[in-house]
Formats: structure tokens, C-alpha cells, sequence
């Protein structure tokens, strides 16, 4: 069982995962478990001692980033939903 990922959903991937080995050899082999990491990475919040630690430090730019990496996140899990239901692939004939 594998998904094939559209090129636009694999490119939005690869963006915001491009560091992380297991994410892009997930993506690249259509392992559905991508959906498991995703799902952890939209439920990811900043504490809020994280926000005061940045912001105190007069990094609000870097606290801008980070909370539009958290919402980016979560829109890329959603996405992925649809993906799952609309590109899922099986070796079973039906």
C-alpha cells in the first residue's frame, strides 16, 4: 500500500521538511506513515515560556517564524488527509 503524492503536495512537503531525512524518504517512497508525522508536527505548540524566552530576547522575528512554521504544519497534515483519500494505492485488485 502506497500513496502517490501529487508533485504541488510533494513540493509543499519538501519545503517546509527539507531537513528531515525520514520525511523526504517517506514522501519519495509514498509510505502512508508520512501521515503519522505530520499529524506530530501539526499538534506541535510552543510552551509559553519558549514564546517569552524569544520574544524577551528580542527575537520576534525568529517567534513570527515559528508560529508560521506551526500553522504551515498543520496545513500541510490537512492537506495530506485528502491527499491519503484521493492518491491511495494498493497491489489488491478490486
Amino acid at each position: 500500500m502506497r500513496i502517490i503524492y501529487p508533485e504541488d503536495f510533494a513540493t509543499t512537503v519538501r519545503k517546509e521538511f527539507g531537513d528531515r531525512a525520514d520525511v523526504m524518504g517517506m514522501l519519495d517512497r509514498g509510505d502512508c506513515s508520512l501521515g503519522r508525522v505530520l499529524a506530530e508536527e501539526a499538534t506541535r505548540r510552543m510552551e509559553p515560556k519558549e514564546v517569552i524566552r524569544i520574544f524577551g530576547a528580542g527575537k520576534a522575528g525568529a517567534l513570527l517564524a515559528k508560529a508560521e512554521s506551526i500553522l504551515r504544519r498543520e496545513a500541510i497534515y490537512k492537506s495530506w488527509l485528502q491527499v491519503a483519500v484521493d492518491n491511495f494505492e494498493t497491489d489488491e485488485e478490486v
